[in-house]
């Protein structure tokens, strides 16, 4: 009975625990800040910014700064407050490319293109790539090309940064055309052809000039100078 009685008062009473601590032991770490609920990312902001990446780190065109900075006001415009990992990465995609382009074939079909375009140019023809971001866009800057031009131009060819990402995403390249006054646009449009077939580029069209020239989906190899 004795023995069951401090049995029960032993494990009735709360155990207290004292801790010495030893002398090697190292001093209590301060408290951390408590940490910052940043709201959710949306999921389609992220496959947007991923996308961009994609699109200009490959694409060929434009300045290492100026890119950063339009960057930097998307992310930005999604609501997402920390700016550098995806400026970081953007900047890492951007040298993959420029190292990629040591093993791009001696003439890819950017290559051709862009001379195709020059070609045109020789023929009276204002021919630019990658000329505004909407068709709007690419005919406006055609238009003041032409009134600054000594001599007029016949017509004019393009395209503008929406074909730029959709080419360089692999779904093929638009080729806006079009003649000045009273110029015919069918005729734009066959030289046009002439001169891409000229320097072995396939094109598309079927004949009506409301109807942009597509070049088929090619692997985007544009070298970035």
């Amino acid at each position: 009975m004795f023995d069951f009685l401090k049995n029960l008062i032993r494990r009735s009473t709360p155990t207290v625990q004292i801790n010495t601590p030893a002398a090697s032991a190292k001093p209590p770490a301060t408290t951390a800040a408590p940490a910052v609920s940043l709201p959710p990312v949306d999921q389609d902001a992220l496959n947007s910014i991923d996308e961009w990446i994609d699109i200009h780190s490959r694409s060929g065109f434009g300045h290492i700064d100026d890119l950063c900075a339009d960057l930097e006001d998307i992310v930005l415009d999604w609501g997402i407050d920390d700016v550098d990992p995806w400026l970081q990465k953007f900047k890492t995609a951007r040298a993959a490319h420029i190292k990629a382009q040591t093993s791009f074939p001696q003439n890819t079909l950017n290559d051709r293109l862009t001379e195709a375009f020059t070609d045109l140019n020789t023929r009276g023809i204002l021919a630019f790539e990658n000329l505004g971001y909407t068709q709007s866009d690419g005919w406006a800057d055609l238009h003041q090309f032409q009134a600054e031009r000594n001599t007029p131009a016949i017509g004019g060819v393009f395209y503008h940064g929406q074909d730029l990402e959709r080419g360089v995403l692999g779904h093929g390249l638009a080729i806006r055309f079009g003649a000045f006054g009273d110029g015919d646009s069918v005729e734009i449009a066959k030289l046009t052809r002439e001169v891409l077939a000229v320097h072995g580029i396939e094109t598309e069209w079927n004949g009506d000039e409301g109807q942009v020239i597509d070049i088929p989906p090619f692997e985007w190899q544009r070298r970035l100078n």
